[in-house]
């Protein structure tokens, strides 16, 4: 075959036009572009979704770690009837100088009272709730930070009184603050929380709390003052809405105790007006 032939064979139809060398070019550089703008454009979306993910594993979180979600308590299937108007929630501990200051900001509007330069004089802590006695030069007062208000930590204040020791037959000096609180289980049942302080008469080694659900309590006592917190699952007066424990008294006896065991005075509190000892709020 000639040279004349071969070009004739390799000649296209007339309905295709010869390949332009310079279109050749620029139709492979317009792919090689489109190419590397879908590479970049699908790195920077890899780029913003690891930047995403950190922000949502880190939220809420210094390690960087994800955030497990807060466990919430089940509540019970068959809550108590007197779960409508519960008073309060038991709250978080509190640091002794915490408890002070708050003491002395609840105690603010009493009069008299112990000055600014109060100081701790003995101090009952619990997971539950912490009793704290302060005093300057003049006058004592107690507090406690066994319950929360809608949320925020608060304090109830025991009305203060002058230094002197009171006598064992004055049955307002060991009258308690009363509170109904929820459970932190979040059950929905209430128990109520007793608390109480002063201090200790002449001739007196114990104050000694029985309380409806039959259980007895010592109080603490450190230097010249005594302190008490008890928690109870049923209600006062008369116990539990199914009745007081049998064999238990339906109101608060207390008892004061001599060094040797005799029994300085012995009565019940009168309700409700010496079960409501703290002035901060009522019970």
């Amino acid at each position: 075959m000639n040279d004349d032939e071969i070009r004739d064979a390799l000649r296209p139809d007339d309905g295709i036009e010869p390949l332009d060398p310079a279109k050749v070019i620029t139709g492979a550089r317009r792919r090689r572009r489109k190419r590397e703008l879908t590479t970049g454009s699908l790195a920077a979306v890899a780029v913003l979704a690891v930047v995403a993910g950190g922000i949502i594993a880190t939220d809420g979180a210094n390690s960087g770690a994800p955030v497990d979600p807060p466990v919430v308590g089940t509540p019970s299937s068959t809550p108590s009837a007197r779960t409508s108007t519960p008073r309060a929630t038991s709250t978080t501990a509190m640091s002794a100088a915490q408890l002070l200051a708050n003491c002395k900001v609840a105690l603010a509007e009493a009069n008299p009272k112990p000055g600014a330069n109060a100081t701790q004089q003995a101090l009952l802590e619990s997971p539950q709730g912490s009793v704290m006695v302060i005093a300057d030069s003049k006058y004592w007062a107690a507090c406690d930070n066994g319950y929360s208000s809608e949320g925020e930590a608060q304090v109830s204040a025991r009305r203060p009184a002058g230094l002197v020791a009171p006598s064992p037959q004055d049955k307002d000096a060991f009258a308690v603050a009363q509170n109904r609180l929820t459970q932190p289980s979040g059950n929905y049942d209430d128990f109520e929380y007793y608390w109480a302080a002063g201090r200790l008469p002449t001739g007196v080694k114990t104050v000694r709390y029985s309380f409806p659900d039959g259980r007895t309590v010592d109080a603490t006592v450190q230097g010249k003052y005594w302190l008490m917190h008890y928690w109870s699952l049923q209600q006062t007066p008369g116990g539990s809405e199914g009745g007081a424990t049998p064999g238990a008294t339906d109101k608060i006896r207390v008892r004061l105790v001599a060094a040797d065991g005799t029994v300085v005075n012995d009565f019940r509190l009168a309700e409700p007006e010496q079960i409501c000892a703290q002035i901060t709020h009522g019970c």
